[in-house]
């Protein structure tokens, strides 16, 4: 009951005391006198039903319950200030798109084509949004994405998806591994090595592309370790744990004297990135993104 009863500026005030550690400089902060600010405090402890600070002369610091409770605030406060953020651009001009991206999608070339888009289009507002492939098309059939750009297709009659870019796989190997020492290797080679991969993505997502040519050469690869992001992939890479896969797009802003980048002469296929939207009727502003994510490279 007393949950129910908490409002905002209770947890704005509470994350205010939470991370500054001082009542003076929290209200500073929350622009207020101390005594309402300490009101504040003491109502949403009251709710709650817990002590969320120890209080003395010199120091404030948390308790257990307000160690929870911040992680919890933090979390709303940041989903209600991109809320209105959200519907502020959609009640403006429709200038504004929403657009879903993951990981696996090449991010020197999506930042390319954000600046052609603000040299053609300065009026049109690109917000990004990096979630999971399988809340992207949630988000995508709900409306509250105009399109995504991801690593896989294929969900279904309400979706569109096309294929705007594709790449060659390359392989990252750790600087001192004999491989390295080659300027272009076979995917036969490099099956033999232990292997760095992705994290599995839903549907034919990156991973999936790159494992189906890999499984072509080995049905059981030696994987050693499963990344949860490009960066993370990168960092064993270089580390030595394994060789990993990527394409020359990932790679553009790597410092390629940590890792040896070498081209595969015969991979059969390529890297594929879609673009999905939905089954309906395109508006203009978003067809213009359309037709630069095709014509960018």
């Amino acid at each position: 009951m007393g949950a129910a009863k908490v409002e905002l500026h209770h947890l704005r005030h509470f994350v205010a005391v939470a991370e500054e550690q001082h009542f003076t400089r929290a209200a500073l902060r929350a622009g207020i006198e101390q005594s309402p600010l300490s009101r504040s405090i003491a109502a949403l402890e009251k709710r709650l039903g817990v002590a969320l600070f120890v209080r003395s002369r010199r120091t404030t610091r948390m308790t257990p319950a307000g160690e929870r409770l911040l992680l919890h605030a933090r979390s709303l406060l940041a989903a209600v200030d991109e809320a209105i953020v959200d519907v502020r651009s959609h009640a403006s001009e429709s200038s504004h798109l929403h657009i879903g991206v993951c990981d696996a999608v090449p991010a020197p070339r999506l930042a390319r084509l954000l600046v052609k888009l603000r040299q053609d289009q300065p009026s049109m507002t690109v917000h990004l949004h990096d979630v999971p492939m399988i809340w992207q098309l949630h988000y995508l059939r709900a409306g509250f994405l105009d399109a995504v750009i991801g690593p896989a297709s294929g969900y279904g009659k309400d979706i569109v998806a096309e294929v705007v870019w594709r790449d060659t796989p390359v392989a990252m190997v750790p600087r001192g591994y004999p491989l390295a020492e080659k300027s272009e290797i076979g995917l036969d080679e490099v099956v033999r090595e232990p292997l760095v991969f992705w994290r599995p993505d839903t549907g034919l997502g990156r991973r999936s592309q790159i494992e189906q040519l890999i499984r072509a050469e080995r049905a059981v690869p030696d994987v050693v370790h499963v990344a949860p992001t490009l960066c993370m992939l990168f960092t064993l890479v270089v580390a030595g744990c394994g060789v990993g896969f990527s394409t020359a797009a990932h790679l553009e802003a790597v410092d390629f004297e940590l890792l040896a980048v070498r081209s595969l002469y015969d991979v059969p296929a390529m890297v594929k990135t879609w673009l999905l939207v939905r089954d309906e009727p395109v508006p203009n502003l978003l067809a213009l993104f359309v037709d630069r994510v095709r014509a960018i490279t």
